[in-house]
């Protein structure tokens, strides 16, 4: 019994021992468990706020990173507004002045042509011109002829001094100025004479053929008016693109009467080619105001145009130094011109030296007393035979002395309205005028009288009487007794210019101051004599040759005789 309890005590004994590591194990392992536990539960929440927090970061770098690339897209935006704006503005500008260059070109010349333009008008719709028009204080009237008065600019209808009315209106009838009340502001015009007219564009709806739409627009200008008309693009100097059509329109005007024709391109247009104007005058005289020197030109501008807000001047383009090259036409005008075989002006000699002529220097020529008459003065003699045809010291020619018209009427005008009190007697203006008068010969190349003087020993050439004359033009054989003194011989008023020749427009230096030559040989020591003649004025034909005739019979002397023996008795 003893030995069943030690026994059952010792197996109580060894199964509390078992239980013992038991629960230590399981405790350990359960710790264990727990910890690792815990700590993957850690590890797996710091994970997950990693993640959180790079997710949250991902979204912020990506809403700062499109947040910046809306500041730079909306920075290059506005630089791209930016630069749309300007170059709008720009482009804006640009046209401005393109628009402003082609109707300043179109406007100008013609209007500062005429002296005085007051009424002014318009065929076509005004736009662009009609500013340039306003801008000259003298015009006191525009009317605007269109054939739909929709087509004419807003402003127009604002100007107290435009009107506007119907091109059919220029059509001269007995009916009086009316106006039409079913057209609104439109006026229909009868009888009325406009200073300038600018045909901006052919009405082609009108009906009216181009012969009638010109013959209506001579017969609406004054006697001295002016008439500008558009073109197109210029000529090319290879080619005969529309030659022939502007050659038929100069035709048509030269027809009609108008006695000076000009044709200018101006390049500054916004175009790929040149543009071309043409300016007509009804009086040839007006001519010489298109040839006005620059200072001239700028003092009439500064005269007569409005002033602006600013005090800047209005025109933008149009000045006197393009005026001065408007006055000369192109080389290709020049050639396309002269290519037309009816052009018989056009020659390599200026129109008048022949084929053969051969230039003789002036050392082969002297001055001493003249041996025409014991009344002559000075004499240009040979010192060597000159044979027939030959130039005399053509090199000089284009160095003559050139008093323009302009010029020649202030010169005149000061010297008729002389008196002792404003001194204007004084010896030196005086010999101015002898020497003018006595030395020069007179023209009309520029509009209005003017005077070439050589600047070399040929201005001391005496006048041949009766045909003895060696040096000249052969086309020009009257003397001042074979001539009718009432009445100026057909060949002999060629001291004006042909209505339209650019050759001759491009040489007109040349044409006042050349052209003579021998007319048959010279032997050494003979006197040059010339024909007088060809050098009278037309407007003081009758007079200036009974002075001729008077001089060639010994009963008058020249007038630098007069002038250097005191009498004065010319002028």
């Amino acid at each position: 019994m003893v030995c069943n309890t030690l026994k059952d005590s010792s197996s109580h004994t060894q199964h509390m021992k078992v239980s013992r590591w038991s629960a230590l194990f399981i405790f350990v392992w359960s710790s264990m468990f727990a910890f690792v536990l815990g700590c993957a539960t850690r590890i797996r929440l710091q994970l997950q706020l990693l993640r959180d927090e790079r997710t949250l970061s991902g979204h912020t770098e990506l809403d700062l990173k499109n947040s910046t690339l809306q500041l730079i897209n909306l920075r290059n935006e506005a630089h791209q507004n930016e630069d749309l704006l300007r170059k709008k503005t720009k482009a804006e500008s640009r046209e401005r002045f393109f628009d402003a260059v082609c109707y300043e070109a179109l406007v100008h010349p013609g209007l500062v042509s005429h002296s005085n333009p007051k009424q002014v008008a318009i065929v076509g719709n005004g736009e662009g011109v009609l500013r340039e028009v306003l801008k000259h204080r003298t015009v006191h009237e525009v009317k605007i002829f269109t054939v739909d008065h929709d087509e004419v600019c807003s402003s127009s209808f604002d100007e107290p001094r435009v009107e506007v009315g119907l091109v059919e209106s220029l059509l001269q009838t007995s009916n009086p100025l009316r106006k039409d009340p079913t057209i609104g502001n439109i006026t229909t015009f009868q009888d009325d004479v406009f200073d300038v007219m600018i045909i901006q564009n052919y009405p082609k709806k009108s009906g009216l053929s181009i012969d009638e739409s010109l013959f209506r627009a001579y017969d609406a200008l004054s006697n001295n008016g002016v008439l500008v008309l558009p073109l197109g693009a210029a000529p090319y100097e290879d080619g005969k693109r529309g030659y022939e059509n502007r050659k038929h329109l100069i035709h048509r005007l030269i027809g009609l009467g108008f006695e000076s024709i000009h044709v200018y391109e101006d390049g500054n247009c916004e175009f790929v080619e040149p543009r071309s104007v043409l300016v007509a005058f009804k009086e040839y005289k007006t001519r010489s105001n298109w040839y006005r020197n620059a200072a001239e030109i700028q003092i009439q501008l500064h005269q007569r145009l409005h002033n602006t807000r600013s005090n800047q001047s209005p025109l933008l383009y149009f000045d006197p130094s393009n005026m001065l090259k408007y006055q000369v036409p192109s080389k290709a005008s020049e050639n396309m011109y002269c290519l037309d075989n009816d052009q018989e002006d056009c020659d390599n000699n200026f129109g008048s030296l022949p084929a053969d002529t051969v230039n003789v220097p002036v050392s082969n020529f002297e001055v001493r007393k003249s041996s025409v008459s014991e009344m002559a003065g000075r004499g240009v003699f040979a010192v060597q035979d000159i044979p027939r045809h030959a130039g005399i010291a053509l090199e000089m020619t284009v160095k003559n002395f050139c008093v323009m018209p302009s010029t020649w009427a202030v010169i005149d005008s000061l010297y008729s309205h002389r008196d002792e009190k404003n001194g204007l007697k004084h010896k030196i203006f005086e010999g101015l005028v002898y020497y003018i008068l006595g030395y020069g010969y007179g023209s009309q190349l520029w509009g209005e009288t003017h005077w070439t003087i050589d600047s070399w020993i040929l201005l001391f050439s005496n006048h041949g009487c009766n045909g003895t004359f060696n040096y000249g033009i052969e086309s020009i054989m009257w003397s001042e007794l074979s001539v009718d003194i009432d009445k100026i011989p057909e060949g002999l008023d060629g001291s004006k210019a042909v209505a339209y020749s650019p050759f001759q427009e491009r040489h007109l230096r040349s044409f006042s101051g050349s052209g003579d030559y021998t007319l048959r040989d010279i032997k050494t020591g003979e006197e040059i004599l010339t024909n007088y003649v060809s050098f009278v004025d037309p407007g003081e034909w009758r007079q200036e040759i009974l002075i001729l005739q008077s001089q060639c019979a010994g009963e008058q002397v020249g007038e630098i005789t007069d002038y250097e023996s005191g009498d004065k008795s010319y002028y």
